[in-house]
């Protein structure tokens, strides 16, 4: 499940209720399970450009992991997540690389979920070329696969 989603959809609701969120209206129990996420949200709102990059030492150090877990999967929804647990760093790199995917337009290449975004991303490919393919006309198709 994605890790924002609940979180997402508590300040919808206290903002609803109230026309602000603010933690002060949660509950003891809510605060808990919800501390990381606060924590996450204050970084980013800090260092807004470590969601798409590695966080510097210092800060990885001072902050706790599940923290930095949430950074990183600030933006992912659940088939990057899917993605990201059925295979590792090495059996993303080869999918992607088959794929022809243009390695140089990836933001960093150390992240799991960088990779993980250019699989799916080769994966539209596919279906748009289809689409292309199916709507040309019958001469321009011929053209195209006899040069293939």
């Amino acid at each position: 499940m994605e890790p924002w989603k609940e979180y997402e959809q508590l300040k919808i609701d206290i903002y609803w209720r109230f026309g602000h969120f603010s933690k002060y209206y949660l509950t003891l129990h809510e605060k808990n399970k919800y501390k990381h996420h606060f924590e996450a949200e204050c970084f980013l709102r800090q260092y807004p450009h470590c969601m798409n990059e590695v966080i510097p030492s210092i800060q990885r150090e001072l902050l706790p992991q599940e923290t930095i877990h949430l950074i990183y999967c600030r933006e992912l929804n659940q088939e990057h997540h899917d993605i990201m647990n059925t295979y590792n760093l090495s059996q993303l790199k080869h999918l992607v690389k088959k794929n022809y995917y243009l390695i140089e337009h990836m933001n960093n290449k150390q992240l799991k979920k960088s990779w993980a975004k250019a699989l799916i991303e080769t994966k539209k490919w596919g279906l748009n070329t289809l689409a292309l393919i199916t709507n040309l006309p019958n001469e321009l198709y011929f053209v195209i696969y006899t040069f293939i």
